[in-house]
């Protein structure tokens, strides 16, 4: 009888563990079903994040070339702006030597008409300021 007591209390013992056992492997499979579903879950949060990364790169590629396009016409204003500076200062150098000129041209006049104003005189020698023989109405 005592072996038979030993035998029962081992085939309950096996089957005590058999039980333990299915319950962790169904509570394992369980857990890993769980984790695999998470993983799933995050996987398609990194796909929705792949193509949210991608849209931003190609937003972010078409600003980098707006910027650029926005570079290069700064480029073209500075260096237009550098020719108008010079073409300015070439007209103020041009307008200077015009007024100049004109000065020059008014000194000029006023002589002119100074001596258009004075009565012209015959000089000894027979000619008259410009250099020029006078014709005289009486014969020498």
């Amino acid at each position: 009888m005592g072996h038979s007591i030993v035998s029962r209390a081992t085939a309950i013992f096996i089957f005590i563990g058999f039980v333990y056992v299915i319950a962790l492997v169904s509570l394992r499979s369980d857990w890993l079903k769980s984790q695999v579903s998470s993983l799933r879950s995050e996987e398609d949060d990194i796909a929705a994040l792949k193509v949210a990364l991608e849209e931003e790169t190609h937003k972010l590629e078409e600003k980098t070339k707006e910027a650029n396009d926005l570079n290069k016409q700064l480029e073209e204003a500075k260096k237009d702006k550098l020719l108008l500076d010079e073409t300015n200062k070439n007209l103020k150098d041009v307008r200077q030597q015009l007024e100049e000129a004109k000065k020059k041209l008014d000194k000029k006049n006023k002589e002119l008409e100074h001596e258009n104003t004075q009565p012209k005189q015959d000089s000894a020698d027979g000619t008259n300021p410009s250099g020029e023989l006078i014709k005289s109405s009486t014969p020498p």
